[in-house]
């Protein structure tokens, strides 16, 4: 047949070879065919796919590592800023919390009050998880009540001296903006986070001394703080002690309130502490 491909396949019988012919038409021939090219055609585009997801995780990746690379870069210049204010504050911290009262969009004082409750609330909760590992389950130590304590007494007490301020400023028919009371606490700020880490480093080595110079130090950041807000408020000098006097008291009271509702467990602890040494020890 000039239209057919002709196969012949020889069969062995006893005593005789036969020869059958298979016709096999072009239609069947050009349907493996197709069927071939199909595969392939699926296994290149499978390839072609793995590649460009490949390639799309690797531009993925390096993405990532770019977004990593830049908010550490951005962190880190955010901390060596920081750093450089509190420096200032402690060398000078009547004129540098009046340039901070005066940079109004800059929020300094603020800054420094997140930054010492950011770092005390971090030591403590780290003082917590250590003592709550050497217990061993004795006393379970509540470790949302003392994040929540450290939020009220560091950024909430912070945050209330400084609306207390302005309210009695106003009472006493004085002048200051929000950003002046923030530079006034902010400087607090730092001096109470330079003197609870220069007491703790200390009562490591000599107890008395250490709590001496933690008691002194306290004293000069009141002092600080008060040199500050009589420099940036505009008010009568005798009114600014009692407005500066009024708002302290009522931010004490205010948090000693909240420390004893929120922290009933953390004070049973300390009230027993004699009896959890000698479990630790």
């Amino acid at each position: 047949a000039d239209t057919a491909q002709v196969k012949k396949m020889q069969i062995e019988q006893p005593g005789e070879k036969q020869f059958e012919e298979y016709i096999v038409k072009p239609e069947q021939t050009k349907t493996a065919q197709s069927r071939q090219e199909q595969t392939h055609a699926q296994t290149a585009g499978e390839q072609e796919t793995q590649k460009k997801k490949v390639f799309k995780d690797v531009q993925l990746n390096e993405k990532d590592a770019e977004w990593a690379k830049e908010k550490g870069t951005q962190a880190a210049g955010t901390i060596k800023e920081i750093g450089k204010k509190m420096l200032c504050t402690l060398k000078k911290p009547v004129s540098y919390a009046a340039e901070m009262a005066e940079n109004e969009a800059g929020n300094d004082g603020f800054k420094l009050i997140v930054t010492k409750a950011v770092v005390l609330t971090v030591i403590i909760l780290l003082v917590a998880v250590s003592i709550g590992k050497k217990l061993q389950g004795w006393i379970e130590i509540p470790y949302g009540n003392v994040l929540l304590m450290m939020v009220a007494v560091t950024l909430g007490a912070d945050w209330l001296k400084t609306a207390l301020l302005r309210v009695f400023n106003g009472v006493f028919k004085g002048n200051a903006s929000k950003n002046a009371m923030y530079a006034v606490v902010g400087t607090r700020a730092v001096y109470d986070l330079a003197t609870i880490l220069v007491t703790v480093i200390l009562f490591k080595f000599v107890d008395v001394i250490a709590l001496g110079i933690g008691v002194a130090l306290v004293l000069l950041g009141i002092y600080v703080e008060f040199a500050a807000y009589i420099h940036v408020v505009e008010m009568n000098e005798d009114k600014k002690v009692i407005a500066f006097f009024i708002a302290k008291i009522c931010t004490l009271i205010i948090a000693l309130l909240v420390v004893v509702a929120l922290g009933k467990d953390i004070l049973y602890i300390i009230s027993n502490w004699n009896n959890i040494g000698y479990y630790m020890n």
